[in-house]
């Protein structure tokens, strides 16, 4: 199979603070989101996904790390509810300390 995004540094990660949503984006297509509430003072997500033809070159990872160090720069507290996202943090331990404790 041939990669569709060909280089992901032609992957745009932006923030719609509006619809509470992360989109990925190559070219001109919306190829990737992550999804989110907010509840006092809290971020929670709910939802992340990538088009199945953009899988397993790395999008899901460069979108969810991108929306998580947009999160730690606000000084947030996280709670996860999509289990793409947990299994991110579990390979990725320096988001372990944006999860919320209580």
């Amino acid at each position: 199979m041939t990669n569709p995004t060909r280089n992901l540094d032609d992957v745009v990660i932006s923030h719609d603070a509006q619809n509470r949503k992360y989109d990925a984006q190559y070219g001109d297509d919306g190829i990737g989101v992550v999804v989110y509430e907010q509840s006092l003072g809290t971020i929670i997500i709910t939802h992340a996904a990538v088009q199945e033809q953009h899988r397993g070159y790395g999008v899901g990872n460069k979108l969810i790390g991108a929306a998580l160090d947009h999160i730690q720069t606000l000084g947030v507290p996280v709670r996860v509810r999509c289990p793409v996202v947990r299994e991110f943090i579990a390979r990725n331990p320096q988001y372990a300390p944006l999860l919320d404790q209580s």
